[in-house]
């Protein structure tokens, strides 16, 4: 019997795929019996759904910043006979169903980047013990949180050089920079390479004592991983 090699975190987008292909049938069988007349629209619908990303390298991130489409607290959202219904935006923020165990408060950067940064410190408090939902940039508050998406667009529209860590720019060379391997990789380490680009983990890197990386792989190859992506 083959065995599966896939990555976790391939494996679990297959399934996520799976699962919203099977939602957008569901959905679509059911509009379809409200307004049989429409049956057609719906299921083409459902089969060209594809799973949704945000490619954050488009330049028009770095024009826009943060999509509205992760900012609207509602959707309108057409419904059969073509009715308009105001819907809360899944998009925006996740709702925790009930206390998550391990959740604490606790400081952290007030600015995420500032973490990169020896000479900052943590000097914001985190309720996460007390949220009930997910926030982007929140303010250091156990209620009444309010979201900085002024400053998330700000950091992302950013176009000063050298690129500011957070900036489009930056994460588009980042993005880049995990296919920097060299073109004249032997074929015996073809596995190794592959190994550093799909696992978080370098389970092959082995040490070094010329290179101040105290794990790397035959080549120092400096490049990111797909789970990082």
């Amino acid at each position: 019997m083959p065995i599966c090699s896939m990555p976790i975190s391939a494996f679990s987008s297959v399934i996520t795929r799976q699962s919203i292909s099977k939602a957008a049938y569901d959905i679509a069988e059911r509009f379809s019996r409200d307004v049989p007349s429409e049956t057609s629209k719906w299921m083409q619908a459902a089969r060209e759904l594809r799973f949704p990303f945000w490619d954050w390298t488009h330049p028009r991130t770095g024009q826009e910043g943060l999509p509205k489409l992760f900012i609207m607290e509602y959707l309108d959202l057409l419904m059969p006979g073509r009715k308009l219904v105001s819907h809360p935006n899944v998009l925006a923020y996740h709702k925790f169903n009930k206390p998550i165990d391990g959740f604490t408060d606790r400081l952290e950067y007030g600015n995420i980047f500032d973490s990169r940064d020896p000479n900052k410190e943590r000097d914001h408090m985190s309720y996460f013990k007390q949220w009930d939902r997910t926030y982007r940039w929140p303010s250091s508050t156990p209620v009444n949180v309010t979201e900085d998406i002024e400053s998330i667009n700000e950091e992302l529209k950013d176009k000063s050089v050298p690129y500011p860590i957070g900036s489009w720019a930056s994460l588009r060379s980042d993005v880049a920079s995990m296919f920097g391997f060299p073109m004249n990789i032997p074929p015996e380490q073809y596995a190794n390479a592959w190994d550093e680009f799909s696992n978080t983990t370098f389970q092959s890197s082995r040490p070094n004592v010329d290179h101040n990386k105290p794990l790397h792989s035959p080549f120092v190859w400096n490049c990111g991983t797909i789970p990082r992506a």
